[in-house]
């Protein structure tokens, strides 16, 4: 099932601090007044994100840093599974329901190193 819960603060983009410095900015009537619903006094947000180091500004966690991160995550737990694979052997070569043909089997067998695997497993 697909959790919904926490989606949108998960996935919630920070404006970087010069994006909103310029959107605070504009000429626009309508674009201020977008912005200055979402972003709130566009003053004092200036203001906080100026005082705020540069390095700090730049680690800020977006939905591509997040989705990196993961990713890292994901192939570092990847690279330490212990892998096991299934081999999908088709029952004939005609694709006929009910049917199955030994020798066709048995080359599929052969040919994906399956006897040799358990074999050597002994």
């Amino acid at each position: 099932t697909y959790q919904v819960e926490g989606f949108r603060e998960k996935n919630e983009d920070v404006l970087d601090a010069a994006h909103s410095e310029l959107l605070c900015a504009s000429s626009h009537p309508l674009l201020r007044e977008v912005v200055r619903a979402n972003i709130g006094n566009c003053a004092s947000k200036i203001v906080s994100a100026a005082r705020q180091p540069s390095a700090r500004r730049r680690t800020t966690h977006t939905t591509s840093g997040q989705f990196v991160q993961q990713l890292s995550q994901l192939r570092l737990l990847l690279s330490k599974a212990d892998c096991h694979y299934v081999r999908c052997v088709k029952p004939n070569g005609d694709a006929a329901a009910g049917v199955w043909d030994d020798d066709f089997v048995g080359m599929q067998l052969r040919q994906n190193g399956v006897f040799s695997a358990a074999r050597a497993a002994r």
